[in-house]
């Protein structure tokens, strides 16, 4: 075999390896499993709803209903809520349930709150 060859057989490996390791390098970092809120959060998840839970563990906000002991609600919670980024609908006050916009930074400290008996969403 003639050194030319040889050089270029080379060549041709040494792209056909690197290609390989690129397109397999991409599929592993697709291939990554997405955790669930459930998976990642660190406290009392007893008032926190399984369709809570089973949300994306890299959202930033979420929708969610929450249901409070007592409705009217004390001007002192609303104000903590929004203190903590927590936007209530103030019109979707169904029985004692709210919608509301919910920080899932916020969601820990939302659930240990005393006034509040669950957090739930509609999704599936």
């Amino acid at each position: 075999m003639k050194t030319s060859n040889v050089f270029w057989l080379f060549i041709l490996v040494f792209v056909l390896v690197i290609g390989l390791f690129f397109f397999l390098n991409k599929s592993a970092s697709q291939d990554q499993v997405s955790f669930t809120l459930e998976e990642v959060l660190s406290c009392s998840q007893d008032k926190l709803d399984k369709s809570v839970l089973a949300l994306p563990s890299n959202s930033q906000v979420i929708g969610a209903f929450i249901a409070f002991k007592k409705v009217p609600l004390e001007e002192s919670l609303v104000k903590s809520l929004k203190e903590q980024g927590v936007t209530l609908d103030q019109q979707s006050l169904v029985f004692d349930q709210m919608w509301a916009e919910i920080p899932v930074k916020s969601l820990c400290w939302l659930a240990g709150l005393e006034e509040i008996n669950s957090i739930f969403t509609l999704a599936k």
